[in-house]
């Protein structure tokens, strides 16, 4: 019996070919977490973002860009400011940046870059907001949540924002839109999917603990209208990020579960049609990981690691990779 064991295995092998893993790519030029990033003309670009040197956290204003055919870095750039954790998306291939903070105080101006790394002011913001949660749903940048002032959580808020942007000149224009049910929150992640937008997790301020991780999952329309949801997260959680594979699937992965946990690897597959979450393919690493798409491919990169920490470290797999693990 023995040889036809073996030879049952081999046939199963062939037939169910091995899950790809993550590709190891070049690494960043500089550990990095909170930045922006996008693909514009098949380039990635990333801009701003913070690091720790020295137990000091630095706040950077360097616009680097990423060739995959190369795969060679080079720096196109540098943003007026220092930013970070603000508000982005790439729209009329620009990676638009709205809010997030220098370091020292809520910023209000919006920036655009184009792939070629010219970065220009393009609008203002009636608020600074620091730890939003957005997501580019059609012709708009879907925005939700966020602290107002980056050394206090208390700030957090449950305010929503609808960014347009009108090409030729360059300019864009935000509505308030209806504030979200529940506490003010922040640090957590969203992503668009059948003209939707899904805003999952992140923290509300404790006055003990300071940050409560949540498992809240928020749906709005293009409208930014709330929708009813009774769906929740697998595990309270933040610094989780998002990226949609499919109209109707989400990836969700990397975050912190909290103080005994540490950081974490975990993904789920996210449902938007019946709402229900499923274990998908981990993270290369245990981090707070940034995740963004070119065509095929979905790439993780920098992020937090560990605390008072960044990773430079780069991986990209094919979505449907992605998608398969979600089903075996």
């Amino acid at each position: 019996m023995k040889p036809l064991l073996t030879l049952c295995a081999a046939l199963f092998c062939m037939t169910t070919p091995a899950l790809a893993d993550w590709q190891s790519l070049p690494s960043l030029p500089e550990a990095n977490g909170g930045f922006a990033c996008g693909f514009i003309a098949g380039k990635l670009i990333i801009a701003g973002g913070t690091l720790w040197r020295n137990d000091q956290k630095h706040w950077l204003s360097a616009i680097r860009c990423y060739d995959p055919q190369t795969g060679q870095w080079s720096t196109l750039g540098q943003l007026p400011h220092p930013w970070a954790y603000g508000a982005c998306g790439v729209m009329h291939d620009h990676l638009i940046l709205a809010g997030g903070s220098d370091g020292k105080s809520g910023l209000q101006d919006i920036l655009a870059i184009d792939a070629s790394g010219r970065c220009q002011p393009c609008g203002n913001m009636t608020k600074g907001l620091i730890y939003t949660n957005s997501a580019v749903c059609g012709e708009q940048l879907i925005f939700a949540g966020g602290a107002t002032d980056p050394a206090d959580l208390g700030t957090f808020t449950s305010d929503a924002f609808r960014l347009t942007i009108t090409p030729a000149p360059l300019h864009a224009t935000v509505w308030a839109l209806p504030c979200l049910s529940g506490k003010g929150f922040g640090t957590g992640t969203a992503a668009a999917s059948g003209g939707k937008v899904f805003i999952f997790g992140g923290a509300h301020h404790d006055p003990v603990t300071v940050v409560q991780n949540i498992d809240t999952l928020h749906m709005v329309d293009q409208q930014g209208s709330a929708l009813p949801t009774n769906a929740h997260l697998p595990t309270p959680i933040r610094g989780i990020t998002a990226i949609t594979l499919t109209d109707g699937l989400i990836y969700l992965a990397g975050g912190y579960p909290g103080d005994d946990a540490g950081f974490t690897d975990e993904a789920w597959l996210f449902d938007a049609s019946t709402q229900t979450f499923a274990k998908a393919m981990a993270l290369p690493l245990k981090s707070m990981v940034h995740l963004t798409r070119d065509g095929e491919w979905i790439y993780a990169l920098g992020g937090e690691d560990k605390k008072k920490h960044r990773t430079a470290g780069m991986w990209r797999i094919r979505v449907e990779e992605l998608m398969s693990s979600g089903r075996r």
